[in-house]
């Protein structure tokens, strides 16, 4: 990835939202509060918000997995949480996230490999404010 960060769309900014402000030429970490004011915002031409990072990732409780034997780590980084697999495709900003089922077969690093209707989510995150939305969304 070229760029490590981008500019979101001025709908996607809701209270809670964590992106960086450009302040006397330095980027602060900022999340919207209630009381700050929107409008802002469209005028601005400095904030921007960084993709989503597997540091990020693993702050939300997730435990990341090596798993170099079946998929390139490049492409696909792998986590655990609970009964919940994640594939993060941090080159094309997606995410899949899978139930684990006990029953269902394991390799030799934890990983599912029988997946049979499992899946809870494949799409597009490019950041953590949408990490987070889609995780709360699917009640994990």
């Amino acid at each position: 990835m070229k760029n490590k960060y981008f500019t979101p769309e001025i709908s996607d900014i809701c209270v809670g939202y964590e992106l960086e402000i450009r302040q006397a030429n330095k980027w602060l970490l900022h999340k919207i509060q209630s009381n700050d004011c929107f409008c802002d915002f469209v005028d601005m031409d400095g904030y921007r918000v960084p993709y989503l990072t597997k540091e990020q990732i693993e702050a939300e409780g997730w435990e990341y997995t090596k798993n170099t034997n079946t998929v390139d780590v490049d492409i696909c980084h792998i986590f655990n949480k609970n009964n919940y697999m994640l594939g993060w495709f941090p080159l094309i900003n997606k995410i899949a996230v899978l139930v684990r089922d006990p029953s269902k077969a394991l390799d030799k690093n934890g990983i599912l490999i029988e997946y049979n209707n499992t899946e809870r989510y494949t799409g597009e995150c490019k950041d953590i404010n949408t990490f987070r939305k889609i995780i709360k969304l699917l009640g994990i």
